[in-house]
């Protein structure tokens, strides 16, 4: 049973979305102080200028490094690890590349103009380089002990080249401006940054809004700040002073595209996920309680909307057990003991005693929980009220099935087994009326008593044959022998088939039609079936001096079949249930028309077979009429229709002597 407690779904913020205009006024007056004061302090002493921004950036690096380095176990993402190791590595050379700057004094031997110039060539090749491997690889998976050797081996390969082997090329003369090979390194790490602009401008759905503006405002930052450095003529010139504003401005923004992603954004997802959580224990239809120190202490709506409680208030702070049958109560207490002593989970059915004294039927789940750092149990309560009822209602349906079945094995069986004797007594019938012909015609009274006794057995067999077909309909074994036929033909010979016996009635028989040929695929007998049985009906129900009209319409897609009488018509109360099986007018209105019931029962569904429809219009004492509607279709067939031949047609005298077994003279 579903809970009918309607949750109001909590309002998210969207923070996928970057809010432009959120503290934009307060970051641009402190950026706009700070860019003030390191331009001031550039222009009393560049060194010490430097000196701040480039601990500023390596510091701002080393934490990048140690986010990435501790996140790992959490967020195994290479883009990350490649961006977090490769600035934690550049953070190394641009310390170096600090020191060794001219005016330093700390790396005796190396304080030279080339040198600090070869460590930042080093740092913007592995920082280029970096960005472009981390945005390729973003959503990849890597090992942190690869990445960490990788750069282990390139940092050393290039300290070597520097310091002890000195093969790293010149990038600067003393004195003079940077060299071309650090002129055209600058340019080459510009273009792998602008190609990494491309690849992540095409991998915006990997990011979310805020980080994805951070990493293009950090790559942008840093192409300028390249390009800058590459029309430096002197190191304390005004290019290498807004080249290092530049590179704080980038190394900033990857600082927080870092904080978003490992600090923020997992911290806004897990209040999401709690509020989630919560919404899907106060909204899933299972029962749900934790039960300590004897008690309900937490409780989902589902649990009182089965224990019939009006609010949440009523349930807490009372046991379980006082949900359940009494007798059952020192039970149920034994077995929450057992769960919680023994750590291992009860599955059992029982019945919920609700509020308003019903009961429902339940399955019990006790698992062991802590609650509290305390021993507690997890208790889900499912319904199976419903459950129990499809099972019962199964039962039923299943033996009624079998009672259907059953049935119609019987008649199956029956149908049969009366056949063979009804064929052999028509069989001996029809022997007597050879070798006695003479004395038949002598004899009136012999003659009327074989007359009668053929109509009986004809009676019979039609009996039998509509309780076999009902039984293969109903058994799903009834096929139609679908072939092309002129149906206006295959009609009008079933229907002056039967013109002299509707002469010796005394019933006037039509037969029109507004077509003269209509191909399309019927099953024959069927359809003699059909016309034969709707023809019998009109002729019980008429008397002398009445008429009887089959009529073809033709519909283009379909064709109509109208057979028309002016006999007493059906009233209107009945009208609803003569194509019910066995359904009938009332009996004591004419016993001498009534047959088995079973005839429009098989006409609807023979028609249906066709994929047509059946509908009668009728007026008590103004006569009947019966509307057969059937598509046409067509078999792809390489010679159609087919005709039928001379015997096919006598059979049909044959068969109305058969449906027409119904009517005493």
């Amino acid at each position: 049973m579903r809970s009918n407690v309607l949750m109001k779904e909590p309002v998210y913020e969207p923070y996928s979305r970057f809010n432009f205009s959120s503290n934009v006024y307060s970051t641009v007056i402190v950026f706009t102080l700070i860019l003030g004061g390191l331009y001031y302090m550039s222009i009393q002493n560049y060194l010490f200028f430097h000196s701040i921004v480039e601990l500023i950036c390596i510091t701002i690096g080393a934490v990048i490094a140690i986010m990435a380095v501790n996140t790992y176990p959490f967020e195994t993402q290479a883009g990350l690890l490649i961006l977090g190791i490769a600035y934690g590595v550049v953070s190394i050379f641009d310390a170096i590349h600090m020191l060794s700057y001219k005016g330093m004094s700390v790396l005796a031997g190396h304080c030279s103009t080339n040198l600090p110039v070869q460590m930042w060539v080093i740092a913007r090749y592995i920082e280029g380089i970096s960005i472009f491997a981390a945005i390729l690889l973003f959503k990849k998976q890597i090992q942190l002990k690869k990445v960490l050797w990788i750069y282990y081996a390139v940092s050393a390969f290039l300290l070597f080249s520097t310091f002890i082997w000195d093969i790293f090329p010149e990038c600067c003369a003393e004195g003079v401006r940077p060299t071309a090979f650090a002129v055209i390194s600058e340019y080459i790490i510009s273009i792998v940054l602008i190609i990494s602009l491309i690849v992540i401008l095409r991998k915006k759905k990997y990011f979310s809004d805020r980080i994805f503006y951070f990493f293009v405002v950090s790559i942008c930052f840093t192409i300028v700040s390249e390009l800058l450095i590459s029309f430096c003529i002197d190191m304390g010139d005004v290019f290498s002073v807004f080249a290092h504003y530049f590179k704080l401005v980038s190394f900033y923004f990857l600082y927080k595209a870092f904080i978003e992603f490992d600090l923020k954004a997992p911290h806004r997802n897990l209040q999401k996920s709690e509020k989630l959580y919560r919404i899907l224990f106060d909204t899933i239809p299972t029962g749900v309680i934790i039960h300590f120190n004897e008690k309900i202490q937490i409780a989902n709506n589902a649990f009182i909307h089965l224990a019939g409680e009006a609010s949440k208030e009523r349930v807490l702070k009372t046991p379980i057990w006082d949900y359940f049958d009494v007798e059952k109560r020192e039970s149920f207490r034994k077995v929450i003991e057992q769960v919680k002593t023994q750590n291992t989970d009860i599955v059992f059915e029982e019945k919920l005693m609700r509020n308003d004294g019903n009961f429902l039927d339940v399955v019990v789940n006790i698992t062991p929980y802590t609650y509290e750092s305390e021993p507690a149990v997890l208790i889900t309560i499912k319904d199976i009220t419903s459950t129990k009822q499809v099972e019962f209602f199964k039962c039923q349906i299943e033996e009624t099935t079998a009672y259907q079945k059953l049935q119609r094995d019987f008649f199956s069986n029956l149908s049969h087994e009366l056949k063979t004797p009804v064929n052999l007594i028509f069989s001996t019938v029809q022997l007597l009326e050879t070798h006695f012909k003479d004395a038949l015609l002598e004899n009136e009274k012999m003659k009327r008593y074989m007359r009668i006794l053929r109509q009986n057995c004809y009676r019979m067999l039609r009996l039998i044959n509509n309780l076999i077909d009902v039984t293969k309909m109903d058994s799903g074994y009834f096929k139609l022998n679908l072939k092309n036929y002129n149906i206006v033909n295959v009609i009008e010979d079933i229907v002056l088939s039967t013109a002299e016996y509707m002469d010796s009635k005394g019933i006037s028989l039509l037969f029109d039609t507004d077509v003269e040929e209509k191909i399309m695929s019927v099953d024959v007998n069927m359809i003699e079936r059909i016309i034969l049985n709707l023809l019998s009906n009109a002729i019980k129900f008429t008397d002398r001096g009445g008429e009887i009209t089959v009529k073809i319409e033709d519909g283009e897609d379909y064709i109509t079949i109208i057979v028309k009488d002016t006999g007493i018509g059906i009233p209107k109360e009945y009208q609803k249930i003569i194509f019910d099986r066995f359904g009938q007018v009332d009996k004591m209105k004419s016993r001498n028309r009534q047959g088995s019931g079973l005839g429009l029962s098989l006409v609807q569904s023979l028609v249906e077979l066709h994929g047509g429809t059946i509908s009668v219009q009728s007026e008590y004492n103004q006569g009947s009429e019966f509307i057969i509607k059937l598509p046409v279709k067509v078999l792809p067939e390489e010679e159609y229709p087919v005709i039928l031949k001379d015997e096919e047609v006598d059979k049909y005298v044959e068969m109305m002597h058969i449906e027409f077994s119904d009517i005493y003279c």
